[in-house]
């Protein structure tokens, strides 16, 4: 980094500009102007939107995956353990 290998002003500096273009801070920026037709959007802008977008789907997806298989599990745990009374009772 020639002679700001040391400069730790610097390197805060560069961290701190690198963070302005986080996914957050761009998903902010789209929220905030969003309905403003004076702002045409860049393409990395939208691919950023979109890939958040997806992300959110995917999350979806999965919860309700997991949420049917555990709501199968405890029905199939109720029907043994109901079966299992049953069979003590026999006894």
């Amino acid at each position: 980094m020639n002679s700001f290998k040391n400069d730790l002003v610097t390197m805060d500096y560069a961290r701190r500009l690198i963070e302005l273009f986080s996914d957050e801070y761009v998903l902010n920026l789209c929220e905030r102007y969003q309905g403003n037709t004076k702002i045409r959007w860049k393409d990395t802008i939208k691919n950023v939107v979109e890939r958040n977008r997806l992300e959110k789907i995917i999350q979806m997806v999965k919860y309700y995956l997991i949420k049917k298989f555990f709501d199968k599990f405890y029905f199939l745990h109720a029907l043994v353990y109901q079966s299992s009374l049953k069979e003590e009772w026999k006894r």
